[in-house]
């Protein structure tokens, strides 16, 4: 299994950072300085903006044991600061292209990176 850092660029005044990683298993996001935001991640089987939807998971079983009827939607705390978010290869496999939506717009460009994985 070969592993590929793909970056993709959000514009100052922008919040928007693709990633088409078809055929791949992403595998982790590293978001180096940004504002201070939220990151929500929203997939698609195509790169058409208006076919991008929310990545969903099932929240983990609560302290009473009761299982969870809900789905979430992924979104991961980046700012301010950088981070580097390990992201579940179950969920990922299945996410041909994705696309990383910023809480604010930033005041300063910013280059994302994913790290794919393909068998």
């Amino acid at each position: 299994m070969k592993a590929m850092p793909i970056f993709a660029f959000v514009n100052s005044g922008q919040q928007v950072a693709d990633f088409p990683a078809l055929h791949s298993i992403e595998g982790a996001l590293y978001v180096p300085g940004v504002d201070s935001c939220t990151a929500a991640l929203r997939a698609s089987w195509d790169q058409t903006s208006a076919n991008y939807v929310p990545v969903k998971v099932y929240p983990s079983v609560n302290s009473g044991g009761v299982s969870p009827t809900s789905l979430s939607d992924v979104v991961l705390p980046v700012g301010p600061g950088g981070a580097y978010f390990a992201l579940d290869y179950n969920l990922a496999a299945a996410l041909p292209n994705l696309r990383v939506v910023l809480g604010v717009a930033q005041t300063a460009p910013r280059t994302l990176c994913m790290l794919a994985k393909w068998d």
